[in-house]
């Protein structure tokens, strides 16, 4: 069955144009309001991920600088042996700043 071209360009055609335009409309908020919510979490998700693998960056390099310091102070002879505070682990950094550690996650 063909379509007239009278009714595509006569009176109906109009109401034809804009159900054709309402429909495409629709069907493109609610997709991109459907990809818009998938995106957004999985962004949300990855950006709450890579700040608290900052944070325990932060905390691995803070501990491995003490203990470099301590190490240097040895070999070196600033200080004498035994006085030498103990370095800070990085479950009891990840304590004190509330951040949960690896199996928490």
């Amino acid at each position: 069955m063909m379509i007239d071209a009278a009714y595509l360009l006569g009176a109906a055609g109009g109401q034809f144009a804009m159900a054709f335009g309402g429909g495409c409309v629709s069907g493109y908020g609610f997709a991109i309001r459907t990809a818009y919510r998938a995106v957004k979490a999985r962004l949300d998700k990855v950006e709450e991920d890579a700040r608290l693998e900052r944070a325990n960056c932060r905390m691995e390099i803070l501990v491995l600088t003490t203990r470099l310091r301590e190490l240097e102070d040895m070999l070196l002879g600033r200080r004498p042996l035994g006085f030498f505070s103990s370095a800070p682990v990085a479950d009891d950094l990840r304590a004190e700043r509330e951040i949960p550690s690896e199996g928490e996650k």
